[in-house]
C-alpha cells in the first residue's frame, strides 16, 4: 500500500521534472543573461518571470523527489518495469553528479522530519481518551489494544484500522464460546454452514444494537483498508474507528 502510493507518486514527480528541465533548457538557449544575474537584478526578474517560475518548480519537484527517495529506505520499490527503472537509474545519476551531497541532504530531510514527527506524535496521544475499565481484559485483547494505539501515534494508521478488527472479533468470538455456541461459528468442517459473527451476536445473543454497529463499522472500514487499493486511512478516520473500538470494549458484554 504505502509502496504503490510512493511508487505512483514518485513516478508521476520524474515525468513532470524532465518535462520542466525541458522547458527550462529551451529557454536557457536563447537568454542572454545567467540565473544568478537575473536573480540580482530586479529589472531582469520581470522580463524572466517565467523562466524563474520553472526553476521554482524544479527545485520543489526536487524537494519532493528527495523526501520520496527516501521513504524508499524502508518501503522498497519492488515490480519496477525496464521503464521505470531506467528512469530512476537515470535521476539517481544526473542527482548525483549535479549535487555530489545528495544523500547528506536525504538525512538532514530525516532529522527535519524527526522533529515534526516528534511534535505529530504527542499531539495524537493528546487526542486518544484513556481506556478505564473496571475489570480486566483478556490479555490478548490487552497486548492488541496496546499495539494498535501504538500504530496511530506513530502515523500507522492503516494497521491500527485492522487490528481494531482483530481486537472485536476476538471479543466476540470469546463471547460466543462462554455462551456455548462456538458449534456456531465459521469453521473448515461446516464450511456451507456458516453463520457470521454479525448474526449470531445478533439473533442469538441479544447483543444490543448499538454494540453490533460498532462492531459492524469496525469491521467494513478495516475491510475497506485491506481489500481496497484507493481506500487511504487518515489520521481522523483511524482515530474514528479507535474511539468505535473503545466504545466496544466499554459496552460489550462480559463472558
Amino acid at each position: 500500500m504505502l509502496e504503490d502510493r510512493i511508487k505512483e507518486r514518485l513516478f508521476e514527480i520524474l515525468r513532470e521534472l524532465h518535462e520542466v528541465i525541458e522547458e527550462r533548457d529551451e529557454i536557457e538557449k536563447n537568454m542572454d543573461h545567467t540565473y544568478e544575474e537575473i536573480i540580482q537584478d530586479e529589472d531582469l526578474v520581470d522580463e524572466h518571470i517565467d523562466y524563474l517560475g520553472l526553476c521554482s518548480k524544479e527545485m520543489d519537484l526536487q524537494d519532493e523527489i528527495r523526501m520520496l527517495m527516501f521513504d524508499t529506505k524502508y518501503a522498497p520499490l519492488t515490480r519496477l518495469s525496464n521503464k521505470q527503472i531506467n528512469e530512476l537509474s537515470f535521476y539517481v545519476k544526473s542527482a548525483n553528479s549535479s549535487d555530489p551531497i545528495l544523500w547528506e541532504k536525504i538525512e538532514t530531510d530525516l532529522d527535519i522530519r524527526l522533529l515534526k514527527l516528534k511534535e505529530e506524535i504527542k499531539d495524537r496521544q493528546n487526542k486518544i481518551k484513556p481506556l478505564h475499565l473496571t475489570i480486566n481484559v483478556e490479555l490478548q485483547v490487552y497486548h492488541l489494544y496496546s499495539e494498535i494505539i501504538r500504530c496511530f501515534v506513530y502515523g500507522a494508521f492503516e494497521a491500527s484500522c485492522v487490528l481494531c478488527r482483530a481486537v472485536a472479533e476476538f471479543i466476540a468470538k470469546e463471547y460466543i464460546k462462554s455462551r456455548g455456541l462456538d458449534h456456531l461459528l465459521p469453521s473448515k468442517e461446516r464450511k456451507n454452514e456458516e453463520i457470521p459473527m454479525l448474526q449470531i451476536l445478533k439473533r442469538k445473543l441479544s447483543v444490543k444494537k448499538e454494540i453490533i454497529d460498532s462492531y459492524d463499522a469496525i469491521k467494513e472500514k478495516a475491510n475497506n483498508v485491506l481489500h481496497e487499493k484507493d481506500e487511504r486511512t487518515g489520521e481522523e478516520s483511524a482515530l474514528e474507528i479507535i474511539q468505535l473500538l473503545q466504545s466496544f470494549i466499554e459496552k460489550f458484554p462480559r463472558t
